[in-house]
């Protein structure tokens, strides 16, 4: 549903029923009318729906549900009131066995289609957590009734706040900190433009602790200061709070701690206002460890060299790595890169250096080096890795390939661009890192067909 959609009088009038037999990668219901594709969010495969058109292309049609003539037996009633509104939980509405199985077909026909991959997907490591799992949210907020209210774009990414009374995504402690926040919002007085838009809250779930992060507030000082430092004053779980002004740069700190410590798997390391992380940290662990024996060889023995690109804190390689292994990591955001250096200090890795700077420059310099690398783990952006990275990993003498995607359309591109290259795909695992969502964590291992 990317293409730009127009709308008509008459199609918004347009009423019919229609089977859903598939999801987008959305989570929104598919099904067929009059030769074209209807896209019916809120819409389980199974249910047959009256529908009525609300925009249209020549292809496709989008269509919400008027009536549920038969539901599915795959449909069951949603957590949050707000689910069909908000649009963060499209799956809340479909059993998880469904969902899992749905976003495992997704995977396998996209390796198919895109990089002409046929290969069994090893069981799913599932989240120990179905609900109240995220250390992390962005809230926008919007004042109404004399009250600041916290929540979501609508659905489509419509203008306007669906505002939640509640976010069944967010670990326990995390809504107790945005409430006590707006609550010292709404005593406060804020100058014209000093109203922050945005709240971010991100937690070390092992320590129990949270940071929160206004954005778009004028300034640091003042009122905001102030009222921050009143909910800090009620003490855990808030440790601290800075701002990200309207200009969109670095965050300034306000009141309170500057990090926490989080343990993801096997590996502690300061968690600052900045600098990824992944959002579901009791799934993460499995994840790494899973990515970190895929990195060793059919042995389990470690690599005598990693090279970790997109790195963020470094997790993948530490996880990888053994006492000897020769680490370096790259990573775009420097604010990563701490966190990275201290969790190989505590890992007891003497030879790991963290990079700042873009991954194909940097993979170039090192090869123009001279410089060769066993192993290479990869966690691209949503846009997938660089072009020349394939070409590179093979100059680089890497024997085996470990990439982690949360999008399995893009992981596919790329894996087709490794296979280019003199790779050969030959384990795809997964971890349902986000529950009650369309997406799913991959994690592929790739070997070169040449050797060093």
């Amino acid at each position: 549903m990317n293409e730009r959609a127009t709308e008509s009088a008459s199609s918004l009038q347009r009423l019919f029923e229609v089977e859903i037999v598939d999801f987008n990668v959305e989570g929104a219901g598919v099904g067929r009318w009059d030769g074209r594709v209807v896209f019916v969010p809120g819409g389980v495969i199974g249910d047959r729906l009256e529908v009525r058109v609300v925009a249209e292309r020549r292809r496709w049609l989008e269509a919400l549900p008027v009536k549920l003539i038969e539901p599915s037996a795959h449909r069951r009633p949603a957590l949050c009131a707000q689910q069909g509104r908000c649009g963060g939980c499209p799956l809340m509405i479909v059993d998880p066995a469904t969902a899992l199985a749905w976003k495992v077909r997704h995977l396998s026909r996209q390796l198919e289609k895109l990089a002409e991959v046929v290969l069994p997907i090893e069981p799913v490591l599932p989240s120990p957590l179905a609900v109240e799992y995220r250390s992390r949210v962005r809230l926008a907020l919007t004042r109404r009734g004399g009250r600041w209210r916290a929540g979501y774009r609508p659905r489509g990414r419509g203008r306007g706040v669906v505002t939640v009374d509640r976010c069944h995504l967010l670990a326990p402690g995390g809504w107790e900190v945005v409430e006590r926040l707006l609550a010292a919002l709404d005593g406060a007085s804020l100058a014209s433009g000093q109203a922050p838009s945005h709240l971010e809250v991100r937690a070390s779930l092992a320590a129990g602790r949270w940071l929160a992060l206004w954005h778009g507030g004028r300034a640091a000082g003042g009122e905001l200061r102030r009222l921050s430092r009143r909910v800090l004053e009620m003490g855990a779980p808030l440790a601290g709070v800075a701002l990200v002004g309207r200009s969109g740069r670095r965050p300034v700190w306000v009141e309170g701690r500057r990090e926490v410590i989080e343990r993801i798997g096997e590996i502690a390391f300061p968690l600052g206002f900045q600098g990824f992380a992944q959002v579901n940290p009791a799934a993460a662990g499995a994840l790494y460890r899973l990515a970190g024996r895929a990195l060793r060889d059919p042995e389990g023995k470690a690599p005598d060299s990693l090279l970790d690109l997109y790195c963020g804190a470094g997790l993948l390689a530490l996880h990888g790595a053994g006492p000897s292994t020769r680490v370096v990591g790259v990573e775009a955001d420097p604010a990563g890169l701490r966190p990275a250096a201290a969790a190989a200090r505590v890992r007891g890795l003497d030879d790991a250096r963290f990079v700042a700077g873009d991954a194909e420059a940097i993979t170039t310099r090192l090869a123009d080096a001279g410089e060769r690398f066993e192993a290479l783990a990869i966690n691209p952006p949503r846009a997938g890795m660089g072009a020349s990275i394939p070409r590179l990993a093979r100059t680089l003498g890497v024997e085996r390939v470990v990439m982690v995607s949360c999008h399995p359309a893009t992981a596919a591109r790329d894996v087709a661009r490794l296979e280019a290259a003199g790779f050969r795909a030959v384990a795809v695992g997964a971890v349902d890192m986000f529950p009650q969502t369309p997406h799913l964590e991959v994690v592929i291992r790739l070997e070169s067909e040449g050797g060093r």
